[in-house]
């Protein structure tokens, strides 16, 4: 409510991750400059957006790059404000159907997310033991084009296995380690940090999160 600005992000990860990006850019926590990151569960950018234009906040967004994630961010904003989503400065949207995860290995972070993950479990095989003892089993059922079956007249579905093998196998394991049941909620502190903390200055933030960085300056120097 009393709020400098508002940033609005996917989910918790983003929510635990963009402050430590905010404390490498800036040097201070986002708190100490009146913003707040605030997670949202990716549904619910229009009951946020109505709360923030009754209290007349300055608002970003920070959003995921799946097209349905887009049309519900896009839908929100030009509900609530009238605006074209794709034209605001202040709406960061990540590309190719990107989310979080996907961007930070997209951009060539898998060691340091690897290095992060082996940290927190206390174990520097840990990532590497994940994907030995999940390759070539079930990740799930998906729905296939053939005609339904003749006795149940129920879809036919089909089991999807995992492939962890090659350069490309083993980013699928780790994105996959990565985003578990619970472990976003684990590892997202300790993957920023240790982005955050690589020797190059030039990537210690990620290419998307970096243009957020740049659109809240004006809000730091207030």
């Amino acid at each position: 409510m009393f709020s400098k600005a508002i940033v609005l992000c996917e989910g918790i990860t983003e929510e635990q991750a963009l402050p430590v990006y905010f404390r490498e850019q800036y040097g201070i926590e986002p708190v100490f400059c009146g913003i707040n990151i605030i997670g949202i569960g990716g549904r619910n950018y229009k009951t946020f957006l109505s709360l923030i234009k009754n209290f007349n906040i300055p608002w970003f967004i920070f959003s995921d790059g799946e097209s349905s994630t887009k049309r519900i961010v896009k839908k929100a904003v030009l509900n609530t404000f009238g605006l074209n989503a794709e034209k605001c400065d202040n709406i960061i949207i990540l590309d190719n159907e990107e989310n979080y995860e996907k961007h930070l290995l997209n951009s060539g972070y898998i060691n340091e997310i690897v290095e992060a993950i082996n940290m927190i479990e206390d174990n520097m095989n840990f990532v590497k033991n994940y994907a030995n003892e999940r390759d070539r089993t079930v990740a799930k059922r998906e729905k296939t084009n053939l005609p339904k079956c003749s006795q149940c007249h129920q879809d036919i579905y089909k089991d999807v296995i995992r492939d962890y093998s090659g350069a490309e196998g083993w980013v699928n394991a780790v994105y996959d380690c990565c985003t578990g049941q619970q472990a976003k909620a684990k590892y997202a502190t300790a993957v920023a940090e240790r982005i955050a903390s690589i020797s190059d200055i030039n990537r210690r933030i990620p290419p998307k999160v970096k243009v957020l960085m740049e659109a809240l300056k004006s809000i730091v120097k207030q």
